[in-house]
């Protein structure tokens, strides 16, 4: 019985070397091809760079299997004729956060506590919000309009 416990936690060990090996096994993800060219993805992939023109916005990443991505947690009535989007999530220095109508917005950056670190007016379409100070943790951001919540964002700052 003693030789089977050994062969087995040996098994086990081998096994668990080769899991932890570079290699991409996707649970989701899709490809698609048309005549101006194709994109292919995978879910679980960390973004590292995003490129965008007035048409097209290119978020690129790389596989890491134990991180997660966090988008839009809350969505309240008046949000949906509104485009809301925060890139790059995570983040190491600074987020963008972008919409196509700014009249009258602001947004606030808390703490998971809910304690407000920063908050600020939406001047411009695209806004820079700067994370450099803050240490790695995950932080909600809100964008508010006339004191009604229009939506809520998590951030994971690394």
């Amino acid at each position: 019985m003693e030789k089977v416990r050994i062969l087995l936690a040996g098994f086990l060990l081998t096994v668990t070397s080769f899991l932890g090996a570079q290699e991409v096994v996707a649970t989701g993800g899709d490809y698609f091809e048309n005549a101006n060219g194709s994109i292919s993805f995978t879910l679980c992939e960390v973004v590292i760079e995003t490129i965008e023109n007035e048409n097209n916005c290119l978020t690129q990443g790389f596989q890491q299997s134990s991180l997660n991505v966090y988008t839009s947690i809350k969505e309240l009535p008046g949000a949906n004729e509104m485009k809301i989007s925060v890139y790059p999530n995570p983040t190491y220095d600074f987020i963008k956060l972008k919409t196509n109508n700014f009249d009258g917005l602001k947004y606030q950056l808390c703490n998971f506590n809910g304690e407000i670190m920063h908050e600020s007016k939406i001047k411009n379409k695209e806004t820079e919000i700067s994370f450099v100070d803050y240490a790695r943790a995950i932080y909600l951001l809100r964008v508010i309009r006339n004191n009604n919540e229009l939506q809520v964002f998590k951030i994971l700052k690394q």
